[in-house]
């Protein structure tokens, strides 16, 4: 296949569960592969396993701009003439959970947003205590039984 194969600058120690830690040292530059009709050259690092033919990882999809449907298990490839543009982050369970009640209760939330709400001034006072002053506590440690004493 005529294909480049080098040494790295640092051994590499890879965990794996077929067979505990692996060492390596090679890398095939260039590699050519072919997934669902498209084409990409790829850095390959050699591993001594057998059973396995190739590992793409998340360096692979971020440097082709491939996106992964866990729902449908599958791989998305941006198409020639479409700009694209993807955040990477972590959704939090507790934001994931309100998702859910919300999709429980479709008929309740409006097909479209119409628009920010209007703007409302709100007017609000504190009534104050005529002859009242601030508090003042002193910054100090107290003893237990003072401050016990002070609360009441």
């Amino acid at each position: 296949m005529g294909l480049v194969v080098r040494e790295l600058q640092c051994d590499l120690v890879v965990s794996t569960l077929a067979a505990g830690l692996v060492r390596t040292s090679t890398v095939c530059s260039g590699c050519p592969i072919e997934v669902d009709g498209h084409k990409f050259r790829v850095n390959l690092i050699s591993l001594p396993l057998q059973g396995l033919e190739v590992i793409l990882g998340i360096d692979w999809l971020i440097a082709n701009c491939i996106l992964l449907d866990y729902g449908e298990k599958k791989l998305i490839f941006p198409s020639e003439d479409e700009d694209m543009s993807l955040s990477i982050g972590v959704l939090r369970q507790d934001i994931m959970e309100d998702l859910r009640v919300v999709n429980d209760f479709l008929d309740v939330f409006l097909e479209e947003v119409l628009g920010l709400p209007p703007s409302t001034v709100i007017e609000f006072s504190i009534d104050l205590v005529s002859g009242a002053g601030s508090v003042s506590i002193a910054l100090y440690r107290m003893a237990p039984a003072e401050l016990a004493e002070l609360k009441k």
